[in-house]
C-alpha cells in the first residue's frame, strides 16, 4: 500500500457519517485499525462477493484514503454540472432513507426514455431476451446505447445532481439494462427475496417504470436504509438473501416502500444499503429500465486502479479518440 499505516486510519474522517449505524461504523473502524484485517480488504473481489456492511464501508473509506484527488475532481466536475430548468431541482434521496419515487412521466426526457423503452422491449418479444441467471426475467437489448435516448436522460445533468449528491460527486454510470418480469414463477435464492448489491457501501439505481406498475405487477420493494441497517445489525447479516419473516419481525411495515406508480415513475433507491426484492408472481409482465450508478470507491474497483471502468467505456475511448472530454472519462470510469 502507498500509504502508512497511520496516515490511512484517521478514526473519525467519513465513517460517523450521521447516515452510518453506529455499530457498522464501529465495526468498520476496528477493521481500519488491524493490519491483518487491512491486507484482507485489498482483496477486492472478496470483499464484494462475501463482505459486510462494514467490510464495504472500510473498503470505500480505504479506497478514498488511497485517492483523496479523486474525490477532489468528482466534487468539481459535479458542481460545475450545467443547470437546466427540470423538476428534479428540489428533489433530494434522503441519506437515511436511500430512497425517492417521484413521477417524472410529464418530463419531456423521461418520456422520450420510455418511448424508446418500449420499441426494445417489443424486438426483445419478436426475438427472445435472455438472461440465464433469472428465470423470472429476460431482458431486452439497447441499440447504439451511447446514443439513445435512455443514455441521454441517465447523463442528464439534473440526474447526475441528484445522484451525484448522494453519492458525494460525479458518480460513474456503470450500466444500463432493460428488465422485462414475467412474475410467473419464484426461484429461489434469487432476487425475488430480500437481499442487498454487494458491489459497493453506498451506491444507487434508477428504476424506470415503463408501463404503469401496481401491487399485481410483481414491483420492487426497497426497505428504508435505517431500518435495513437495524435488521443488518440484529441479524448479523453479511451476505445472502433474508426471509420476509427475519426482516419484518425487526422493521416496521411502513418502512418497507413499494415501487409503483404510473409509466414514467422514477422508483430512486440504494441497493447496498436497502434490504429489497422484486418480481415476485402477480397478475401483470413488468417493464423497467435500471440505471445503476456507483462511486469512484466501491469493491468492483481494485484499490491501486487508476481506471474504474463501466459497461460503456471501451465505446466512449474509441468513440472520443484523443478528445475525450473529462466529464465522459469520469461519469464512465475511464478515470478513477
Amino acid at each position: 500500500m502507498s500509504l502508512s499505516f497511520a496516515q490511512l486510519f484517521r478514526p473519525r474522517q467519513r465513517l460517523l457519517d450521521p447516515d452510518v449505524h453506529p455499530a457498522i461504523a464501529a465495526e468498520a473502524e476496528a477493521l481500519l485499525r488491524d493490519r491483518d484485517a487491512l491486507l484482507r480488504l485489498a482483496d477486492h473481489d472478496a470483499v464484494t462477493a462475501r463482505g459486510s456492511a462494514a467490510e464495504r464501508l472500510a473498503f470505500h473509506v480505504l479506497s478514498r484514503r488511497r485517492g483523496p484527488e479523486i474525490s477532489v475532481a468528482r466534487e468539481r466536475l459535479l458542481a460545475g454540472l450545467p443547470h437546466e430548468p427540470s423538476p428534479l431541482e428540489g428533489l433530494a434521496v434522503e441519506r437515511a432513507a436511500g430512497v425517492l419515487v417521484t413521477d417524472q412521466s410529464a418530463w419531456a426526457p423521461v418520456a422520450a426514455a420510455v418511448e424508446e423503452a418500449r420499441a426494445c422491449f417489443a424486438d426483445a418479444r419478436r426475438s427472445g431476451g435472455d438472461n440465464p441467471g433469472k428465470r423470472f426475467m429476460t431482458t431486452a437489448k439497447l441499440p447504439r446505447p451511447l446514443d439513445s435516448r435512455i443514455m441521454a436522460l441517465a447523463r442528464h445533468p439534473a440526474v447526475l445532481r441528484l445522484i451525484g449528491r448522494y453519492l458525494g460527486g460525479l458518480p460513474i454510470l456503470y450500466r444500463i439494462n432493460l428488465l422485462d418480469s414475467a412474475n410467473e414463477e419464484i426461484q429461489p435464492e434469487s432476487s425475488q427475496f430480500f437481499h442487498v448489491d454487494p458491489e459497493d457501501f453506498r451506491q444507487l439505481k434508477i428504476f424506470l417504470l415503463v408501463e404503469d406498475v401496481d401491487a399485481e405487477s410483481g414491483p420492487l420493494h426497497l426497505l428504508r436504509a435505517d431500518a435495513s441497517d437495524r435488521v443488518r445489525v440484529a441479524r448479523g447479516h453479511r451476505h445472502g438473501r433474508v426471509s420476509d419473516e427475519e426482516v419484518l419481525s425487526i422493521a416496521p411495515p411502513e418502512a418497507l416502500v413499494p415501487c409503483t406508480g404510473p409509466s414514467g415513475t422514477l422508483a430512486i433507491g440504494d441497493t447496498s444499503r436497502c434490504f429489497h426484492f422484486g418480481s415476485r408472481p402477480g397478475a401483470r409482465r413488468r417493464h423497467v429500465v435500471m440505471i445503476q450508478y456507483l462511486t469512484a470507491f466501491a469493491s468492483v474497483f481494485p484499490l491501486d486502479a487508476e481506471a474504474a471502468g463501466s459497461k460503456y467505456a471501451d465505446a466512449v475511448r474509441q468513440r472520443a479518440g484523443e478528445h475525450l472530454p473529462e466529464l465522459d472519462a469520469y461519469l464512465f470510469g475511464l478515470k478513477r
